[in-house]
């Protein structure tokens, strides 16, 4: 508690397109997802990755309280991709 921990990872775009991104970190309610980032944060939020270069984010994780319900998903939406892929 108190603490704040961080972990970065970058994700590579091998096409020959710019890819648009949104990130958001949900969580199910009743198999119901819904937008609540709890302690958690992502950076950067949204943006473009160019043609075979990478974007580094990173998540960090400060809670402020002692809860056991801190199960979150991040979400990378990519704008111009099938939505099934």
């Amino acid at each position: 508690m108190y603490t704040s921990r961080t972990h970065q990872f970058n994700v590579k775009n091998t096409s020959l397109i710019k890819l648009n991104y949104k990130c958001r970190i949900i969580v199910y309610e009743d198999n119901v997802p819904r937008v609540d980032p709890g302690y958690f944060y992502i950076s950067p939020k949204e943006g473009t990755i160019a043609p075979n270069c990478d974007e580094y984010f990173t998540v960090r994780y400060s809670p402020t309280e002692v809860h056991y319900d801190n199960e979150r998903f991040l979400v990378i939406s990519i704008e111009n991709q099938d939505p099934s892929s």
